[in-house]
C-alpha cells in the first residue's frame, strides 16, 4: 500500500495525530521548508 492510501486510510478512521506527526516529520527533514520557516519566524 502507497503510503498516501496508508496516511488517507489513517485520517479516515480517526487516526489524525498519527497523520500529523508523519506530515511534521516530512516537513523537518526538508531543507526548503527550515529555510522558509527560519524567515518567517
Amino acid at each position: 500500500m502507497k503510503t498516501s492510501k496508508k496516511l488517507k486510510f489513517h485520517y479516515k478512521n480517526g487516526r489524525h495525530g498519527q497523520v500529523g506527526m508523519y506530515l511534521r516529520n516530512q516537513n523537518l527533514k526538508d531543507r526548503t521548508f527550515q529555510r522558509l520557516m527560519q524567515t518567517n519566524g
